[in-house]
């Protein structure tokens, strides 16, 4: 099912920055990338005083890309198809980034 959900994905993927609504993009990585695993940090390493690998993997999980499953569910409900399709492919390479990031900061 996998090998098929991204062989739909990238068929659908046209790389052309001019169409990319980057206001919403960068809104919606900046929250996957960095506040969602900012939220779940201070949760866990301020409020809880939780600091074992176990709580580091979750952090790490919280920093991954977008799903593909989410951007072939927001595709088949009419939703912006351009906007999924962007999220999972250049949040990949956001990813790299921001998981770097992280794990330094863990």
């Amino acid at each position: 099912m996998v090998p098929l959900a991204l062989l739909s994905l990238g068929l659908q993927f046209k790389l052309d920055l001019k169409e990319i609504e980057w206001t919403k993009f960068f809104a919606g990585i900046f929250y996957k990338l960095v506040l969602a695993p900012f939220i779940i940090y201070v949760l866990f390493y301020f409020i809880l005083h939780k600091q074992s690998e176990l709580y580091m993997i979750s952090i790490l999980e919280c920093a991954m890309p977008p799903m593909i499953t989410s951007s072939i569910l927001a595709i088949e409900y009419n939703l912006d198809a351009k906007l999924a399709n962007t999220f999972p492919t250049l949040g990949i390479l956001f990813s790299i980034i921001t998981l770097m990031i992280w794990k330094m900061i863990l």
